[in-house]
């Protein structure tokens, strides 16, 4: 799943320590050609995981406005 539009620039590196069976499954699907390498594969994952989270944020906060707060 090669994803247009990802992050051009290293921020700052980070290193990772995954079990050898994740890394195999990573491998797999870069020799598949869906990700250019690792490295594409867990900044798609990761930021995947991160838009997830603040969706789910998102929606607590929008449980707790009234209907009042909402038409302000």
């Amino acid at each position: 799943m090669l994803v247009a539009g990802m992050a051009q620039a290293v921020e700052a590196p980070v290193s990772v320590r995954l079990p050898k069976y994740v890394i195999k499954k990573i491998d797999e699907l870069v020799e598949k050609g869906e990700f250019k390498s690792r490295s594409d594969f867990i900044k798609y994952t990761v930021t995947l995981a991160l838009g997830q989270i603040m969706m789910e944020q998102a929606r607590e906060l929008a449980r707790k406005i009234t209907p009042e707060e909402a038409r302000e």
